[in-house]
């Protein structure tokens, strides 16, 4: 007898409920991930010497944890200590990542939230 088919009701529109909420939650988490991409792409710096858009370009959202969505550049350069993150570099130098964050903070909450199905 499967788990499902042994509780009552009321467990099992709390069951349901519980499922409902996971997964319209990781559906907004998906769309406030690709909003903050575009905007990271909007603000990221251009290389002012070259006119390439390869940094903008290689932002990337990591859905591999449950109810949570990683945003990060991939774009690398040599270092004397190998291979690190543009980024991290650029985020020192001029903090458009935090500024782009904190800027639509709201925005985000607004987009998972309104995806939330109670």
């Amino acid at each position: 007898m499967a788990l499902f088919e042994t509780l009552d009701d009321s467990e099992k529109l709390l069951y349901n409920t519980q499922h409902a909420v996971k997964v319209s939650l990781n559906r907004g988490l998906d769309k406030a991930a690709e909003y903050l991409k575009g905007k990271l792409e909007q603000n990221s710096p251009d290389d002012k010497k070259t006119k390439s858009k390869k940094y903008k370009r290689q932002w990337k959202i990591n859905r591999r944890y449950k109810n949570m969505r990683i945003l990060y550049n991939a774009k690398m350069v040599n270092s004397p200590d190998g291979e690190i993150p543009l980024s991290n570099i650029l985020e020192i130098q001029s903090p458009h990542m935090r500024k782009t964050f904190d800027d639509c903070a709201d925005e985000l909450a607004d987009i998972i939230l309104n995806e939330i199905e109670f």
